[in-house]
């Protein structure tokens, strides 16, 4: 079994950590004992919560270049350097391929893939360094990337994955740092993600007789798994028994 981290004194960047399984993961972070920015472009939700009120917080919108150059300035004025990156921002699009606009397709690709990809390569200077301090960048994922085609996902599988192709790469690229890249594949989880989806209602009527998650315990399985064995070439963390049914589901 591995050994299970140890999260006290970490300098933790949670992005689209104001709502779901990011304010979650900061929440956890927080009370073992870790150091947490949370990013997010809500920030009034933060001092909905009398804990979460009292970490540093920024508010981003990660499609824009200017708010991420303040990121960049806000993590050297409070941390300098980070232990863990862990990016939960993204969009669900459930509507048929054909009726998605092109600003849609844009949209989903740019929130969900484009500004990761600028969002990781900002901030990996901030956690290369010897090769005795393991560092880590999560990224969460999804489950819909590897399925065997789901109607209506398809610019999201598309999006998703993506990062698996990119975490794969990175991987390689940095084998030998100090730096671990982490793809977290949950399968549903019961979030406010899908009220705000692109087709959110059909997307609600397919997820109502569905088996899903509760973000508390996908944050959860994230923090305690991050050194486990990952699937897929090292890269995807299953973090719940439901994601790791439905894994190896999609492998038969």
């Amino acid at each position: 079994m591995a050994k299970e981290l140890n999260f006290l004194n970490k300098n933790c960047l949670v992005l689209g950590g104001t709502s779901g399984i990011g304010f979650e993961i900061a929440s956890k972070l927080k009370k073992r004992g870790a150091n947490v920015i949370i990013v997010g472009r809500n920030i009034e939700k933060i001092s909905r919560s009398l804990f979460t009120s009292t970490m540093p917080t920024i508010k981003v919108d990660i499609n824009n270049s200017e708010q991420l150059l303040e990121l960049e300035r806000f993590i050297k004025s409070k941390f300098k350097k980070l232990d863990m990156v862990f990016n939960c921002v993204g969009i669900v699009v459930y509507k048929d391929f054909l009726l998605t606009t092109d600003e849609e397709i844009k949209t989903i690709i740019n929130t969900n893939l484009t500004s990761s990809i600028i969002i990781i390569k900002k901030l990996i200077p901030f956690l290369l360094g010897p090769n005795g301090e393991r560092k880590y960048i999560v990224q969460l994922g999804s489950l819909a990337g590897i399925a065997r085609g789901h109607k209506k996902f398809s610019i999201y599988s598309a999006s998703k994955e993506g990062l698996a192709g990119l975490f794969k790469s990175l991987s390689a690229e940095f084998e030998g740092s100090n730096i671990k890249f982490v793809l977290v594949c949950p399968a549903g989880v019961k979030t406010e993600i899908a009220e705000k989806a692109i087709g959110g209602e059909d997307l609600r009527g397919k997820l109502k007789n569905s088996t899903l998650d509760n973000p508390k315990d996908v944050a959860a399985g994230i923090l305690d798994n991050l050194n486990s064995q990952l699937v897929d070439d090292g890269i995807r963390l299953l973090p719940t028994p439901l994601s790791k049914t439905s894994y190896d589901r999609l492998q038969k």
